[in-house]
């Protein structure tokens, strides 16, 4: 995997973020001037208010600001210096980002950074049981997950959840979509800027299987670069027997 990685490196792939740059833009910190550990519980603490009611207003089950800065607070000082040189580094934020697709294409976690960052992608499929000729309920889930030292700092979700029922005797069809989405649930690597747009899941035409896909655009400063951007696409897909699966590409 670090061959295939290595063969990426300058073409950005994706990142995910749930508060961007811009966010709490008074600070007397930007993302720039982290450097140490001091100035990165600086920066996460004059935005924890912020962070903290956008993510209890999406998701209350989700961890907030503060308990991640609280996780971040317990590592060793060494391992809270690692983590830093780590985010605030724009070429290992290349890797990072670079790291998903590989993953992807690995159905496996890609390990970087002397062991210190991990990025996986998790399918989940959830499954509500229902007796023959009654409307049974799936969920499809993909999840991009990267973490520095033991701690996720990039987290998104893109799903659909669906109603099959059987139409005739043993032959089955998806008859509707409960919901579906994609969100940001994560980003802590405060270079990160970032947007995302999802698109309407759609049938085969057999009615058997279900497609999402969501386009996630974003953009960081590197000085020997300038503005690196770039778009990546996330898919998930699941069928009438409860079956999932998804992947991660550059577009």
């Amino acid at each position: 995997m670090k061959r295939k990685l290595l063969g990426l490196i300058g073409a950005v792939v994706l990142v995910f973020g749930l508060f961007p740059a811009t966010v709490g833009a008074t600070s007397g910190l930007s993302p720039a001037d982290i450097d140490t550990p001091e100035e990165y519980i600086q920066y996460l603490e004059e935005r924890a208010e912020a962070f903290s009611n956008f993510s209890i207003a999406n998701n209350s089950d989700e961890e907030t600001p503060l308990e991640f800065l609280e996780k971040f607070k317990a590592l060793p000082y060494e391992k809270q210096k690692e983590f830093v040189d780590i985010i605030s580094d724009p070429e290992k934020v290349n890797e990072i980002v670079t790291g998903f697709q590989v993953a992807a294409e690995e159905k496996g976690t890609l390990v970087i950074h002397d062991g210190a960052t991990e990025i996986r992608i998790d399918e989940q499929n959830e499954i509500s049981p229902a007796a023959v000729g009654d409307v049974r309920y799936y969920t499809a889930r993909v999840n991009p997950v990267s973490t520095v030292q033991g701690l996720d700092v990039v987290q998104a979700t893109i799903y659909v959840r669906y109603e099959v029922k059987e139409v005739k005797t043993n032959y089955s069809e998806i008859v509707g979509i409960v919901s579906h989405g994609c969100e940001v649930v994560k980003n802590y690597i405060p270079l990160l800027d970032l947007s995302i747009k999802e698109s309407n899941p759609y049938t085969s035409d057999n009615k058997r299987k279900i497609f999402k896909y969501a386009t996630m655009k974003w953009n960081f400063i590197w000085k020997e670069f300038g503005m690196v951007v770039g778009t990546h696409e996330l898919h998930t897909w699941g069928d009438v027997a409860g079956n999932s699966g998804g992947d991660s590409r550059q577009l």
